[in-house]
């Protein structure tokens, strides 16, 4: 089928391009049952002897639905398939790790990532990669615009981030339904993606729909902004790890800021190394603007000295330093 090996053929030069995987990677295959992560599925396993990839397919079962158990087997038959090892775990077993994070759907989130990664050092893994497209990459643009996002959110989701891979970010939605149909190939459809309380199918259903009647082009445009800001937001990030040796150090195990320096800098610089910080320590929250704020005003408040995030950590002021603990 000439338009599904075209689409390979993109996905193998995206990749290579994006250095996503090496010759004899183990990946694991974050696979829902959904299209796009069978597509992606079907990607992997029909270049992994070309590439000496091994594979591994892993499910996550939320228990959400009464029908998630029959998605476990749906998933397992799919690796099976293609002769691919099958993993599977519930979010039970991880619930009490992330709690106290934002929405039910970070939440989801959170959990997926825990049990990917426990699965990725179980295999020995090299990558672990979703099956994001471009339509979710349009769409969590506008999730972040809205939520007032900064800079790195309105980025979009990166090819490679870490250990996680998106070799699917250039191919639409459309595309991957279109070839797993004519492939015969069954997947699961979400009920929940026509629930208009979802901010994310607001925007699939409503405002791209109305932006793509407005002009034609909007698509295309919006994806070379990205890439734009993609580019300043590399050397901004240059920038911040010139100024983090200086200004974030750690003491005897305590991550810590150096407010005097900290203070010199541009108020953008300031919340770009606030962010690096707490990143850099694990801290589960959604790195809003409004976070970030909150954090500045307890900095430039002179009477507090402490400052709670969530459950499990706090900020103390002391000495001319901003300390970060864990609450044991």
């Amino acid at each position: 089928m000439e338009i599904l090996q075209q689409l390979i053929e993109h996905v193998e030069v995206f990749s290579q391009k994006e250095n996503l995987f090496n010759l004899g990677d183990t990946i694991v295959i974050g696979v829902s049952g959904g299209p796009d992560s069978l597509f992606l599925l079907h990607v992997l396993a029909t270049i992994k002897l070309k590439y000496r990839l091994n594979l591994i397919v892993a499910h996550l079962d939320h228990g959400w639905r009464p029908e998630s158990a029959q998605e476990v087997l749906f998933c397992r038959e799919n690796a099976s398939r293609y002769n691919v090892p099958f993993v599977t775990g519930h979010a039970q077993e991880y619930s009490g790790q992330v709690k106290n994070i934002g929405s039910k759907e970070a939440e989801g989130r959170a959990i997926r990532r825990l049990f990917f990664e426990k699965v990725k050092k179980e295999f020995n893994a090299d990558k672990i990669a979703l099956g994001h497209h471009r339509d979710d990459q349009i769409e969590t643009f506008f999730i972040r615009l809205f939520r007032g996002s900064g800079l790195p959110g309105l980025c979009g989701m990166q090819p490679k981030d870490g250990d996680y891979i998106r070799p699917l970010l250039i191919c639409k939605k459309e595309e991957i339904v279109e070839i797993l149909n004519k492939l015969k190939i069954p997947f699961l459809k979400d009920p929940t993606n026509i629930d208009r309380r979802f901010l994310r199918n607001c925007i699939r259903l409503d405002i791209l729909p109305t932006c793509r009647t407005c002009d034609e082009r909007f698509e295309q445009s919006l994806l070379s902004t990205m890439a734009r800001l993609r580019e300043v937001e590399s050397y901004i990030e240059d920038k911040v790890e010139e100024r983090a040796s200086e200004i974030l150090k750690t003491k005897n195990g305590t991550p810590i800021l150096n407010l005097k320096k900290w203070f010199g800098e541009h108020p953008f610089m300031q919340k770009a190394l606030l962010a690096r910080w707490l990143i850099d320590n694990k801290i589960q929250f959604t790195l809003s603007t409004a976070f970030l704020d909150e954090i500045v005003r307890f900095i430039h408040n002179q009477k507090s000295r402490s400052h709670q995030l969530g459950k499990t950590w706090v900020l103390e002021k002391m000495n001319g330093e901003l300390r970060l603990s864990h609450i044991t």
